[in-house]
């Protein structure tokens, strides 16, 4: 069995040696690297540094991200609809139901 689940990580170690990174994501990361080594690359220097998720809710990505986000929570509550959750079938269960407390139609 510990070899079944080996298989799985080879192959990831194989596909990821042969993927190459993109341009783009190269530049990032020596842009990264350059700035953290203290060395000045642009006059953003400070802003490109910041914490990523503080990035997100900034003025120029806020509507973004809330669009985003509004998508997201569409598409969780589409999933998790009146009871259909495995936790809330009472064949499953043995007669108990263990889900979200709305009740059964």
């Amino acid at each position: 069995m510990f070899f079944v689940g080996v298989v799985p990580a080879v192959l990831l170690m194989i596909i990821r040696g042969r993927v190459l990174e993109s341009g783009r994501f190269s530049a990032v990361v020596q842009r990264r690297q350059a700035v953290s080594a203290g060395r000045s690359v642009a006059h953003d220097d400070k802003e490109f540094m910041r914490f990523v998720p503080i990035q997100l809710f900034d003025r120029q990505n806020r509507y973004n991200t809330f669009v985003g986000l509004l998508f997201r929570a569409r598409l969780a509550d589409g999933d998790l609809d009146d009871g259909e959750l495995a936790a809330d079938d009472p064949s499953t269960t043995g007669g108990k139901r263990l889900g979200c407390p709305i009740p059964a139609t």
